[in-house]
């Protein structure tokens, strides 16, 4: 089970979307993606198209207005 990073600070919509779902259809099942962005919508994207692909996600807050999102791949 690996962590992989991804930083799409200062990337808008649909960009860190796109760039999220290439990087997940690349891991293996277990294996985690950390995707680091600071726009709002691009959580709100990834969080939901992650969610109806049936994945675990969680987000975090780590600093204002900036967000990390762990996406662990289930399938």
């Amino acid at each position: 089970m690996a962590i992989h990073n991804l930083n799409v600070l200062g990337e808008m919509c649909p960009i860190p979307d796109l760039k999220a779902r290439q990087a997940i259809a690349g891991l293996a099942i277990g294996d985690s993606l950390v995707v680091e962005t600071d726009h709002r919508c691009a959580v709100t994207a990834i969080r939901n198209e992650m969610k109806r692909m049936g994945h675990r996600v969680k987000v975090l807050e780590v600093m204002s207005g900036v967000w990390q999102i762990e996406v662990t791949k289930l399938r």
